[in-house]
């Protein structure tokens, strides 16, 4: 069965012999996905253009190998699919916000991932005013 039983004609048919008026029944994940969209859109494209340059890192060995001698941990990723999971590398950025300089020197410093982490130190120096 497809994950909307409003897109399953069959079922909305019979659903609504007993169920009047018939509302959209949606899946939970979808729905909340559909709401965390919903707000990821009203970002600034600032935050968007950080975000989407943070995943470009995650993706790379060398920035990920930094990152874990730093925090003892492997960045999150996002694909963008989900909305919990770009939650989680929002709540993973927010809590290192502080450290995420010197993260960005340090791999500026060790010539790794060097054109990316500059756009971001970049918007980190903005974003901090």
């Amino acid at each position: 069965m497809q994950d909307r039983v409003e897109a399953n004609r069959v079922a909305c048919n019979a659903l609504s012999a007993v169920w009047h008026p018939l509302l959209p029944i949606s899946c939970l994940s979808h729905t909340l996905d559909k709401l965390g969209s919903d707000v990821f859109d009203q970002c600034s494209q600032d935050t968007k253009d950080f975000l989407r340059r943070w995943n470009k890192l995650t993706s790379k060995d060398t920035f990920v190998n930094i990152f874990v001698a730093k925090f003892g941990k492997a960045p999150k990723k996002a694909g963008g699919v989900r909305w919990r999971a770009r939650d989680d590398v929002i709540n993973e950025i927010y809590t290192n916000w502080k450290q995420l300089k010197d993260l960005f020197i340090m791999c500026i410093s060790q010539k790794r991932c060097v054109k990316t982490v500059t756009k971001l130190k970049s918007a980190y120096n903005s974003a901090r005013g």
